[in-house]
């Protein structure tokens, strides 16, 4: 038989009184081997943490990814095409008619280039949907679509006063116009380079070019839908309210840029810049879900007695309506997902982690 010790677990022949290693009293009956006792105190154990939300966020991004961004970025380039066919037809009338153009035909055919620029613009943005990101130089030709968007835009005005013989006062509005597209450009040129001075004065341009951008089309929308209240004059005049609401969205843009250049090094600055990229979407899906219901609201257009032409752009019009207020839905479910995503990483990021319970302090010995 064999004796165990109680205190180290030691096998000890059967005679023996004490322990052979640590010399501990062994008692007289034969007792199973037991374990060491463990050195020190046992860890303290926690309760397992929880979530304190219920939802998968992980999930939630990729379903963002899979249906309402893709579903968002496609109807919203269809609808910038759409938009800009009606307006290439309206202003392409005048010319299918004898003296339709009047002493106007110059403005005529520079706007008809202005909304050619547009349309190109939309099957870019029609792109970007589809594959949901933006490479730099996908960001160049954008930029170089937009600023010779403003600055065909301008010239516009300029020969609308000229041509009408000053009935049209537009040339302040071609002035900001062309002032604008011209810090556009400048933006591209310096915003190409890895100087963070050269970036911060980029932006800095861009500021000054979109809020003059924004004037000149600003004061355009306001004076030409309270100048007429003919439906097909109304209807197509809703993209200049759609620009305007994408520059006043884009008054947002140079700042968070800036903001980055600042702060690219530190996660929490990357985080920062992509919630203001998030709210710039926002913004902008408010805007086509204004607009939307806006033209949809005025109901189906009445073509009665319309030329075949004019009937098409009406109809085209309302179409693109419908595009952008559902287009707008998506985007603004896009953009809650995404501000909602960034803003738990960013908590995360400060060292107060989103939806879980903090442990209970070890305890003291």
């Amino acid at each position: 038989m064999t004796k165990f010790c109680p205190k180290c677990g030691t096998p000890n022949p059967d005679e023996a009184q004490f322990c052979s290693k640590c010399g501990a009293p062994l008692p007289n009956l034969t007792l199973p081997a037991s374990p060491p006792a463990p050195m020190g105190g046992m860890p303290p154990s926690y309760p397992p943490q929880y979530p304190a939300t219920s939802f998968n966020m992980t999930k939630l991004n990729d379903y963002n990814k899979r249906y309402f961004s893709l579903v968002g970025g496609i109807l919203t380039g269809l609808a910038f095409i759409i938009f800009a066919i009606t307006f290439v037809l309206l202003l392409a009338y005048p010319f299918t008619i004898s003296g339709g153009t009047g002493n106007l035909a110059g403005f005529y055919g520079v706007m008809i280039g202005t909304f050619a620029m547009y349309l190109v613009l939309g099957i870019f943005v029609f792109l970007i949907g589809i594959k949901r990101s933006i490479t730099p130089s996908l960001t160049f030709i954008t930029g170089l679509l937009v600023f010779l968007y403003f600055i065909l835009f301008g010239v516009g005005m300029f020969l609308l006063q000229s041509e009408s013989d000053g009935l049209f006062q537009t040339n302040s509005n071609g002035v900001e116009l062309v002032l604008g597209s011209v810090f556009v450009l400048i933006t591209l040129i310096l915003g190409r380079s890895f100087s963070p001075i050269n970036k911060i004065l980029a932006y800095s341009f861009m500021l000054v070019g979109v809020i003059l951008a924004y004037a000149g089309v600003g004061g355009l929308t306001n004076s030409y839908v309270s100048s007429t209240s003919s439906v097909y004059v109304i209807q197509p005049s809703a993209i200049f309210f759609i620009s305007s609401l994408a520059i006043v969205s884009g008054i947002i843009l140079p700042i968070a840029l800036m903001i980055d250049v600042f702060m690219s090094k530190f996660p929490m600055g990357k985080t920062i810049f992509s919630i203001m990229l998030d709210v710039i979407l926002l913004i902008f899906s408010i805007g086509q879900i204004i607009l939307g219901s806006t033209i949809i609201s005025a109901g189906i257009p009445s073509t009665t007695g319309l030329p075949g032409i004019i009937s098409a752009s009406l109809y085209m019009s309302y179409t693109a309506g419908v595009l952008d207020l559902i287009a707008g839905i998506f985007v603004l479910l896009s953009s809650v997902l995404l501000m909602v995503n960034n803003i738990v990483t960013i908590s995360k990021q400060a060292g107060r982690p989103s939806g879980y319970y903090s442990p209970p302090p070890p305890p003291r010995y």
